[in-house]
């Protein structure tokens, strides 16, 4: 069982994911204070994600999403698991918060906050909007945020285009 406030959450996130990805994105990754939400393309299947950061008392978050976002590319380079990118990515940017000064991190602390990340797999918007009929309001509510939002994205082209990463500070 999700919570109505969740489950409207989740469905204008998944639908942003969706809508920045039809900009042209190959993987989308949106931060947020509590994680990042993820679509992430392999061939031509696309998963979505939720990745929650474990709790921290921050100094800084200067930086936090730039960290995160760095930790996912290194990691995707290295040929980790979309869920192993996004636990060692979102544990980066947490770890990150602990320290002083924009982007910088602990590998150590990082890696001491990679299993408290908890990743889940979501559902595409098109099947939530089968089972919850006041969906569609609010999906055209988030394609209205994310085409919004694209003045925010900034995309990074990695390996010769093969990751074309579209990341967006949370608001």
């Amino acid at each position: 069982y999700e919570e109505p406030d969740l489950r409207a959450a989740v469905v204008d996130f998944v639908t942003g994911l969706e809508t920045i990805a039809e900009m042209g994105a190959r993987n989308v990754l949106i931060t947020r204070e509590t994680g990042c939400w993820a679509l992430l393309r392999t061939d031509r299947h696309a998963s979505r994600y939720r990745a929650s950061a474990p709790r921290v008392e921050p100094i800084s978050a200067v930086g936090s999403g730039d960290v995160l976002l760095a930790a996912f590319v290194a990691a995707r380079l290295e040929g980790r698991s979309d869920e192993e990118a996004l636990r060692s990515a979102v544990a980066a940017g947490a770890a990150s918060t602990l320290e002083v000064g924009a982007g910088r991190v602990e590998p150590r602390e990082a890696g001491r906050l990679v299993s408290s990340v908890e990743v889940a797999e979501l559902e595409p918007v098109a099947d939530r909007d089968r089972h919850h009929g006041h969906a569609r309001h609010r999906r055209e509510h988030a394609q209205h945020r994310a085409r919004h939002l694209r003045g925010h994205v900034a995309v990074d082209r990695v390996g010769l285009g093969r990751v074309l990463e579209a990341h967006v500070v949370g608001h």
